[in-house]
């Protein structure tokens, strides 16, 4: 499943959720057409449009969820557990990739890093992962295994500085 195929799912969701499963409610909640947000749901005879990053955010705004919140698998059954992304965008997925790293690594730490730090930190780990992808490797595809992720970054770090 790759990054468009989860953000209309959870497209998906948001409208049972919080919208009765109406696209007009959210369309309304948008001020959009109905036919704008169908569009990226179901297409006769044809792909669905997907959702891209700005689109994903405006979803997310109208349905009062955390940025980031379209772009994460939350339920249902998934490939191996990960997201073998096949979008042309792949810089696009290594940067959300690594955005999120970086925001789980402050939460899991507790901490708020300064923003040199958290850039250095970002750029290393959007190279990693923009490296993974292009490569044909699975990176981490759901909230569970990025957790994972970023503890066992964290046990590296700490044995590095002893």
């Amino acid at each position: 499943m790759d990054i468009y195929e989860i953000r209309r799912q959870n497209l998906i969701t948001i409208l049972d959720e919080s919208f009765k499963g109406k696209v007009k409610y959210l369309a309304e909640a948008m001020d959009k057409q109905p036919s704008q947000i169908s569009r990226h749901i179901k297409v006769r005879g044809g792909e669905p449009k997907t959702i891209g990053s700005s689109m994903a955010r405006q979803f997310e705004t109208a349905a009062g969820k955390p940025e980031g919140w379209l772009d994460r698998f939350h339920g249902g059954v998934q490939e191996d557990n990960v997201i073998p992304y096949k979008t042309e965008n792949i810089e696009d997925l290594a940067e959300e990739k690594a955005l999120y790293f970086a925001d789980e690594f402050e939460r899991q730490l507790e901490i708020k890093l300064s923003a040199k730090d958290k850039r250095e930190l970002f750029k290393r780990m959007r190279d990693r992962y923009l490296r993974q992808i292009s490569e044909g490797q699975k990176v981490p595809g759901n909230e569970k295994e990025m957790e994972a992720e970023v503890l066992d970054f964290i046990e590296i770090t700490r044995q590095m500085q002893q």
